[in-house]
């Protein structure tokens, strides 16, 4: 077996055997649903026009998404950004024409989420929770979508960890 196979190897079992993820509940304060309205928002108007400065700019950067992962965790990273821009680019269809409404009336209600870690490669002091659903019209059927993840940064920043389930 090739060292850097087995290295991979290595790892991968490592992390497997990582301990269970933290969770906690966390309490949204007015600044934290508004920005969170704003990223889904700007990821949603991003998504549908094709705008692709406003979708990254709600996406973790490469080195914010290295901290949210355990070390040795490049291949994941890679994936998982790939797997988003394909989930922009496949949405771009589903959201066209529409015209962004609201983020679900029970996520600004509640305030209330489950912060755990990132997936089961996360990091340690990463804070993961199920996004919530927004609401958006075309013509005049209204429709809804669960975004999959958000992600609180170790500044407080909101981004979006992963678009879609």
């Amino acid at each position: 077996m090739a060292p850097r196979a087995l290295a991979s190897l290595v790892a991968l079992a490592t992390l497997t055997a990582a301990p269970a993820a933290f969770a906690q509940d966390y309490r949204l304060a007015q600044r934290d649903v508004t920005a969170l309205t704003d990223a889904l928002r700007s990821l949603f108007e991003g998504i549908r026009d094709g705008d692709v400065p406003k979708i990254t700019a709600v996406l973790p950067t490469r080195a914010e998404f290295v901290t949210l992962y355990q070390p040795g965790t490049a291949m994941f990273i890679e994936r998982h950004q790939r797997a988003i821009e394909r989930d922009t680019r496949e949405l771009r269809r589903t959201f066209e024409g529409g015209t962004f409404v609201s983020v679900d009336g029970a996520f600004a209600v509640n305030r209330t989420i489950r912060l755990e870690r990132c997936g089961r490669f996360g990091a340690r002091g990463s804070q993961c929770a199920n996004g919530p659903v927004i609401e958006y019209r075309v013509g005049t059927a209204t429709r809804r979508f669960r975004i999959d993840r958000v992600v609180r940064l170790s500044n407080g920043t909101w981004k979006i960890y992963d678009v879609r389930l």
